[in-house]
């Protein structure tokens, strides 16, 4: 993910936080478990400590860094105890690492010895791959009131419906998932519990796009610059994809974005 795109996540949320007074802290992972650097990641935190609306709100001394590779429950637990003990009470946490380990921090937020103060947990669109009940830490609302706020594409249901001016794109895609591919089918209940397969087939029907006009009978084969000069080429919603019709800016990202912010909990 490229940091255009992270800061199209974030820059949402800093509305969603208003322009109330707030403390926050950052808990980031940069790096995978294999020890590679984590763009995605890397994006967020970023985006966190950049986008006006979110950095003003940062304490620069709360700045939380954990390694999957050495076990992520112990410091997770350690870190939402920390929390708890800073010179000013953090009310709003800027999670920038990987959604798998939302629920365990969550579930050390709803564990911490301030565990009654309310807090909310800003995080990344790959928390729309976690099914809700996972989020242990946002049932204790009485006793642990947590607030998760992401933003992330709409839902499928979003993407079908009559208030989307491109549905008729989705259904194609639904169509095209469930058709018979050599002899292979994929129910489209597949389609619908991510958003991962929307975003790839855009991608490559974006390629594609910009291949089949890089294509002409003098360059049966185009090579990559004829191909990244026909990229740069798709303006004014010359991709209809799933998600929606788009061009590419000249930064190489698209030229719109959906984006919807879901919020989980209890609303402060």
């Amino acid at each position: 993910m490229g940091s255009d795109a992270g800061h199209r996540q974030a820059h949402p949320g800093r509305k969603e936080l208003g322009s109330d007074t707030r403390t926050a802290a950052v808990v980031r992972s940069g790096v995978t478990p294999n020890g590679t650097t984590d763009f995605y990641t890397d994006s967020l935190y970023h985006d966190f400590r950049t986008v006006d609306g979110l950095r003003q709100h940062l304490d620069p001394t709360q700045d939380f860094f954990f390694d999957p590779r050495g076990g992520a429950d112990s410091i997770l637990s350690s870190i939402g105890q920390d929390l708890c003990t800073t010179g000013q009470p953090v009310d709003t946490v800027y999670f920038a690492a990987r959604e798998k380990y939302l629920p365990d921090f969550l579930q050390a937020l709803s564990q911490r010895s301030c565990h009654r103060q309310h807090i909310t947990v800003v995080a990344g669109s790959d928390t729309a791959a976690l099914d809700p009940k996972s989020l242990t830490g946002l049932g204790q609302q009485g006793e642990a009131p947590i607030t998760v706020l992401y933003a992330s594409l709409p839902s499928a249901a979003a993407l079908r419906g009559r208030s989307n001016g491109d549905h008729d794109l989705y259904d194609q895609f639904i169509t095209a998932f469930t058709a018979n591919h050599h002899g292979r089918t994929f129910p489209a209940n597949r389609a619908a519990r991510g958003y991962w397969p929307v975003l790839a087939h855009d991608a490559v029907l974006t390629l594609t796009t910009a291949i089949r006009k890089a294509t002409t009978p003098d360059t049966s084969f185009p090579n990559r610059y004829d191909i990244r000069n026909h990229l740069y080429a798709l303006t004014n919603g010359a991709v209809p994809a799933a998600t929606g019709r788009f061009g590419i800016d000249p930064t190489g990202n698209r030229s719109t974005t959906p984006i919807t912010i879901h919020r989980l909990g209890i609303t402060p």
